[in-house]
């Protein structure tokens, strides 16, 4: 890696693996971080520290670097322990989390990519107003909605076009695929 201008350029032969660096983040919020328990807990968390916010004033830390830093796991455990009764719906949370009685997962629809450029992202508000009439009512309040948009980072560009990379001896240039598979097997046969 080289700063040449103002632009941060890597070597051209490294090109495969910093792509197998974005293709491996979308693998991971595809497969782990977007998983239907893992954004259960997500939101059963986020539900907890709204809850805990009023008297424990933990969205006053946001905005000063200081105090956000000290924002971290031991918030939970401050929930858990307290004694106060204004941390009652935020203890019962965490402790619905504890003994897995997570939120349920309900459904999961991936749009065709020829659909997405016109696709709008649902709401709570569409799910509610689309139920079919049943024993249970939902309300909004009892419905979350996950837009997730996974892909390398810019849509249907390849990442790495933006990249500069270097061809010894030290000549930048901006790539796509194409050409890279081109300079190394150029390089390969200059060597």
């Amino acid at each position: 890696m080289r700063v040449m201008g103002d632009e941060i350029c890597y070597p051209a032969k490294d090109y495969l693996s910093i792509h197998k660096l974005f293709t491996t983040r979308a693998d991971l919020h595809r497969t782990v971080y977007t998983h239907a328990k893992v954004k259960a807990v997500e939101l059963m968390l986020v539900d907890a520290l709204v809850e805990a916010n009023e008297y424990l004033g933990i969205s006053l830390h946001a905005d000063d670097p200081e105090d956000f830093w000290k924002l971290d796991d031991t918030i939970v455990k401050s929930i858990e322990t307290a004694p106060n009764d204004e941390l009652k719906k935020a203890k019962e949370i965490i402790q619905r989390i504890r003994r897995r009685e997570l939120y349920k997962f309900c459904n999961q629809y991936s749009v065709p990519k020829d659909k997405l450029d016109h696709f709008k992202n649902i709401t709570a508000q569409d799910i509610v107003c689309s139920q079919i009439t049943s024993k249970v009512l939902l309300k909004e309040e009892d419905v979350a909605v996950s837009n997730v948009k996974i892909d390398l980072t810019r849509g249907k560009d390849n990442p790495l076009e933006r990249f500069l990379m270097l061809v010894p001896p030290c000549y930048s240039f901006t790539c796509t695929l194409c050409v890279i598979f081109q300079v190394l097997t150029s390089c390969l046969f200059l060597l």
